[in-house]
């Protein structure tokens, strides 16, 4: 087991740039506990990431990605509809992760290497309902000893918290508000479109804003 994760970890440039982690999960996931999300959602949110870390480090960022999936067809649209990207991943563990073969030793060696790579990322974008995603988030923060930042969920959660602005935005419609950077917003909620509701504290007018352009603030011990 350890020789066939090192064989795959030496396939990806981990050390080399930003690498955003993506995990497409489908099969019994739809059926029993989550709704479906397109694969234009995920990268919606992973292009806002490197766009953020662009204006953050003044620089352009090469487009990378690391893609999990248990649906073949995902890798397939990947390679055809984000030709900026570079996409690692493998399409025989996709195949064994199937419902049929699921259960297989193959599979459980596949979906062991997809927790690993994906805890390798610099940033993962998944849905939280998904163990694997939980999972390979909890190792990202043994890992590299980081505070929330380091994850979207792209189903969303429904606990208010803090956020710090991160960019700029003038509100565009009555519905939304404006925001600064280093203003603080109290969130209470993701709305799962792009867009989060919640109170600027320095303004105090409540409306709607850009989530990507705010950072979680996280109480550390």
């Amino acid at each position: 087991m350890e020789l066939k994760v090192a064989e795959a970890e030496r396939a990806v440039p981990f050390n080399s740039g930003f690498l955003v982690g993506v995990q497409v999960r489908r099969t019994d996931k739809l059926i029993w506990e989550a709704k479906y999300h397109a694969l234009k959602e995920y990268m919606t949110w992973t292009e806002n990431w490197f766009k953020v870390e662009e204006h953050r480090f003044h620089a352009s960022l090469e487009r990378k990605m690391f893609l999990a999936t248990d649906e073949a067809a995902v890798i397939d649209e990947a390679f055809e509809k984000y030709k900026n990207y570079q996409i690692f991943t493998n399409r025989s563990r996709a195949l064994g992760a199937k419902k049929e073969t699921r259960f297989a030793e193959p599979s459980l060696t596949g979906i062991i290497i997809d927790i690993y790579m994906l805890s390798r990322c610099s940033h993962l974008v998944c849905t939280l309902s998904s163990g694997v995603c939980r999972l390979a988030y909890e190792l990202m923060q043994a890992r590299f000893l980081r505070t929330g930042n380091e994850v979207y969920s792209v189903d969303g959660d429904p606990y208010e918290r803090e956020q710090i602005v991160v960019y700029e935005h003038k509100a565009e419609s009555e519905e939304e508000i404006d925001i600064v950077v280093g203003d603080h917003i109290k969130c209470t909620l993701n709305q799962g479109n792009g867009y989060s509701y919640g109170l600027n504290n320095r303004t105090g007018k409540t409306g709607r804003y850009p989530s990507y352009k705010v950072r979680n603030v996280w109480a550390t011990y």
